[in-house]
């Protein structure tokens, strides 16, 4: 029979053998490269990224045209206030040169060359109910068109242009 001692060393042995063998395996299961993912997986993450894909271009697509829109709209608008800036200089002139034309009438300027003054220029800044001075600014001066002072001022000129236009209509029809 074996001894005590020669049993500890076997089983000491076999010990160490198993600790071996489980050290290769550990070792071989770390180098062998992940399972792939079975094909009806890969099948679905495509599917979900081909959808993901067509939403963004949709996306795209629809602010694009959005933009395209946006920008046109812009355009028209400033056309539309370049159209208004013009016909707000050409009221504002037929004012001055009715105001000029007032000014100038026949009689006026009768008693003002027998008084031995001149009459006033084209360009007086009096205005001729009030004698007030006023600054002559050009009109069309360029200025910040989103401003609300610049917007309010357009939209009074636009009446003024109204209501000179339907004044000056009403003189023709009474001559």
């Amino acid at each position: 029979m074996k001894t005590i001692n020669s049993l500890i060393q076997d089983l000491e042995w076999l010990r160490e053998m198993v600790l071996d063998r489980l050290s290769s395996i550990e070792t071989l299961a770390r180098e062998r490269p992940a399972p792939a993912l079975p094909a009806r997986e890969i099948a679905a993450l495509e599917d979900s990224f081909k959808k993901k894909s067509d939403e963004l271009e949709e996306a795209r697509c629809r602010l694009k045209d959005q933009a395209e829109r946006d920008k046109q709209d812009w355009t028209a608008s400033l056309a539309q206030l370049e159209d208004d800036r013009r016909l707000l200089a050409e009221a504002w002139e037929r004012v001055e040169q009715e105001r000029i034309d007032s000014l100038s009438a026949p009689q006026e300027n009768l008693s003002l060359h027998s008084q031995g003054q001149n009459p006033q220029p084209a360009a007086s800044t009096r205005l001729p109910h009030t004698g007030a001075s006023i600054p002559i600014r050009s009109a069309g001066a360029d200025s910040d068109p989103h401003n609300p002072v610049n917007q309010a001022i357009l939209r009074q000129f636009q009446t003024l242009y109204n209501d000179v236009r339907q004044s000056a209509q009403g003189r023709r029809a009474a001559r």
